[in-house]
């Protein structure tokens, strides 16, 4: 599975988004010290897409997400994976 990069500007805010991922993509994080916004992923999701599109095992798409995905880097523009824990009360 190949993933690219793609510079979008949605709200006037310019974002790295990991293409074939849009589904995961829950929005936008906001770092102090930093002047922009980058994407952000549900990290389960991206797993679930990993695992629909490559028919990788659970564990396999773990794997490939730690060491393909989490470890990109795009400067200040890096994306940032969230753990949804439903535990948490919103």
């Amino acid at each position: 599975m190949r993933h690219t990069q793609e510079s979008v500007v949605e709200n006037e805010v310019p974002l790295v988004v990991l293409s074939g991922f849009e589904g995961a993509m829950i929005g936008y994080a906001e770092r102090y010290g930093f002047a922009d916004s980058v994407a952000c992923y549900d990290r389960d999701g991206v797993i679930a897409i990993l695992m629909n599109k490559s028919s990788m095992t659970h564990e396999q798409a773990e794997i490939y997400f730690e060491e393909k995905i989490l470890t990109s880097h795009f400067g200040e523009s890096t994306p940032v994976f969230v753990t949804i824990d439903p535990s948490v009360s919103h």
